[in-house]
Formats: C-alpha cells, structure tokens, sequence
C-alpha cells in the first residue's frame, strides 16, 4: 500500500511537470523499461543507444526478460512485448508484427524427412518455447483457417537463439520470429519449410501501466520506437486500449 501511494505521487508529480512544460521543450527523467531478452537485444538496443544520445536527459533502466513483468507492481514505464495474447486493460501502442518461421537443418530433413503438412509435425522432433500460452500445439493456417497441430520434443527452452543453435545442430524442427531465424537461413544452417502453411504473426506492442499518467519522455520514446522500426514493420497504429 505504501509504496502504491508512492507511485501515486510520483504519477503526480509527472503530471505537474508536464502541465507548467517542463518536460515538452526537453524530455527529462527516468524511464523503467522491459524488454523482451533477445529482440531487445537484437533489435532494441541500437535504437535505444539513439535515444539515449539524442536525449541526454533522460535516464533509461533496462530489464531484459521473457518473463512478463507486472508493470504496476515492478514499476515499469514502458514494456515491448512480442505476443498474440495482450491482457484487458493494457494500454498498448502497436510498432509492427513479425512473422514465424518454421526451419529445421538439412541434416534433420535428411534423416527424418521433410513435412509436407504441419499435421506431420507429430511425428517430429519439435523443439518447443516455453514462454508461450501453449508448449503443446503450434497453430498455422491451412485453408483460410488457424488450425492447432501437436507438437513434441525432447527439447524445451525459453530462448529461442538457444533453440534455433539446436535446430542448426540437426536436433529437430523450430518455430521462432523471423528476427531470429533469418540469420540461420542466411547461413545456410537451416531451411525454411511448410513453405504453404504461415502461422499467424505475432504482434509487437509498447505496452503500458495502465493506472498513470503517461510522462512526455516515455511518449517521446515510443515515438523514437515506432519511427525506427517502422522501416522493418509494416503496421503501426496509436495507442490504444485491450479489450
């Protein structure tokens, strides 16, 4: 309770801030990120260093993780999320989308064969994200329609660079974020296959606190976001509330 008060008070003070123009001329402040471990390190982080120069103001706390943070509780500003299940009452600004690939090793394929139908996949060795809603089923669109396929493995992780390494290894088939398993394909470590079935995108979302006011600074900073990414992701829109 007190320390909610506190939050109180510091969204307060934010506001004050913002109403006398403190903070419109030059963003001031500090700002409590969370970002997800390997976009943000990817992606992120060389668009945040540009924000960081740009903006010599501005204080920026950054907290890599999978896990998903309790923005209120923990006191986040600002998360990115990478995710088809946004919870009601996020307020969330949508930066783009990245589609999943689905990649195995030539080597796998040719040993254990290439699926030609993503009902095959459970007679595969998947190498399953735990950091999802199901770790049991990957979905894919077959016929205009999102279906969901079984999926098994000896193999679970939550990172996918550590399952994609393994999927390079031969140890079975992945399905990640395009962000990261360009890379292998690039390599020629793996391939890309069930070329015909596309698994729905994923959206990539600034997510934040639902119960304050939004400081100047943190807008500045989605903006920042929203206009480096934009070159890569195709859908950006305003911020806006889940339903």
């Amino acid at each position: 309770a007190y320390l909610e008060k506190c939050r109180v008070i510091l969204n307060l003070v934010d506001a004050a801030e913002s109403s006398l123009g403190e903070e419109k001329a030059v963003p001031r402040g500090r700002i409590r990120l969370a970002l997800p471990l390997s976009f943000g390190l990817e992606r992120l982080m060389p668009v945040l260093l540009d924000f960081a120069q740009a903006q010599p103001h501005v204080e920026l706390l950054l907290n890599f993780s999978d896990q998903r943070s309790n923005l209120i509780e923990q006191g986040i500003d600002l998360a990115v999320r990478i995710t088809a299940d946004l919870q009601p009452g996020d307020i969330v600004r949508k930066l783009g989308e990245c589609r999943l690939l689905t990649t195995a090793a030539p080597a796998y394929l040719a040993l254990h064969g290439e699926p030609q139908h993503p009902a095959q996949l459970q007679h595969h060795e998947c190498l399953v994200y735990s950091m999802t809603t199901s770790t049991s089923h990957w979905t894919y669109q077959v016929d205009g329609k999102l279906q969901s396929f079984a999926v098994r493995g000896r193999l679970t992780a939550d990172n996918g660079l550590a399952l994609l390494q393994a999927c390079a290894r031969g140890m079975g088939i992945c399905l990640q974020p395009d962000f990261l398993a360009k890379a292998f394909v690039a390599r020629h470590e793996t391939v890309e296959i069930l070329h015909a079935y596309a698994p729905p995108a994923l959206g990539i979302y600034a997510v934040l606190p639902s119960n304050r006011y939004i400081p100047h600074r943190v807008g500045v900073l989605m903006d920042h976001l929203a206009r480096a990414l934009r070159a890569d992701l195709v859908h950006t829109s305003p911020p806006a509330t889940a339903s």
